[in-house]
């Protein structure tokens, strides 16, 4: 279905984003009746890690010699298409917001699921870009699952991507080293938040004043109600715990006899208080 020449990829470099609207703040609120986080009164951003996504986009466009599509995509409400607004201005060429109230609750598997759907009505793609995890989730799921719903290979943790074709050469970050990583397209690729955003020309802002957003609804995805949302979701939040940090004071001692004696001081004190 996604076969395809290394001559259909060089005429037309079709790159979907998919992006996510996340609350810009260090203090977030579950629903009550969700348990799912609420974003109704809280500052909003893109992606730290979306938006590395989406400047890789941007430069393997230009790298192809400004042939293809950059397509961002973003689930969620309608405040969501603040981030799209961002997407147009660093070199998106079309903007799709998916939002439905059916889609509310929606878990990693589920928010894949949407997406692909999305993806596959709204036309051809070689490669899609993903952030490697969002912070409001942590999670870096939706793109490997996004891979499994396509069918396509996937790479995460990767720091650039080079046009190889009919392939993409991927630097891929791991716990010891970083590996590069050959992966024929089409493909999955989740990038890590090291990339700075390039300063768009007037002309790109002018275009992107004058873009416009498609909405996709269920009506054309079609989704079933257990295929979305929280009765589409394999997974629920019951409990968020919150660590906080303490201050620690450090004691030099010179010999392990002192260091004894401190701890048994502390020990006595401890249980007075009790």
């Amino acid at each position: 279905m996604f076969d395809m020449s290394q001559q259909e990829v060089c005429s037309k470099l079709n790159i979907v984003v998919c992006m996510k609207q996340v609350p810009n703040t260090k203090k977030v609120q579950l629903g009550t009746r969700t348990n799912t986080l609420d974003r109704s009164n809280i500052n909003k951003m893109m992606n730290p890690a979306d938006a590395s996504a989406l400047e890789q986009a941007y430069r393997l466009k230009k790298a192809n010699g400004g042939k293809g599509s950059v397509r961002a995509l973003t689930m969620g409400p309608r405040s969501a298409e603040d981030v799209l607004k961002q997407a147009a201005r660093q070199g998106a060429d079309h903007l799709i917001l998916v939002t439905d109230s059916a889609y509310v609750g929606s878990d990693t598997y589920a928010t894949a699921k949407i997406l692909s759907r999305a993806i596959l009505a709204t036309g051809p793609f070689d490669l899609i870009l993903c952030g490697r995890k969002t912070i409001d989730g942590e999670t870096g799921q939706v793109g490997p699952q996004l891979s499994v719903q396509l069918g396509v290979p996937c790479l995460t943790n990767v720091t650039s991507v080079e046009l190889n074709l009919p392939g993409v050469l991927c630097k891929r970050l791991t716990e010891k080293s970083i590996d590069e990583v050959y992966v024929p397209l089409p493909a999955v690729v989740t990038l890590c938040e090291n990339m700075l955003e390039h300063k768009p020309t007037l002309t790109e802002l002018r275009k992107a004043r004058e873009m416009s957003i498609e909405q996709i609804t269920n009506r054309r995805l079609e989704l079933k109600e257990q295929e979305s949302g929280l009765k589409g979701s394999k997974t629920q939040v019951r409990k968020i715990l919150y660590y906080m940090r303490q201050s620690r004071k450090c004691k030099m001692v010179g010999c392990l006899e002192e260091a004894a004696d401190l701890i048994m001081n502390k020990i006595s004190e401890n249980l007075k208080n009790e």
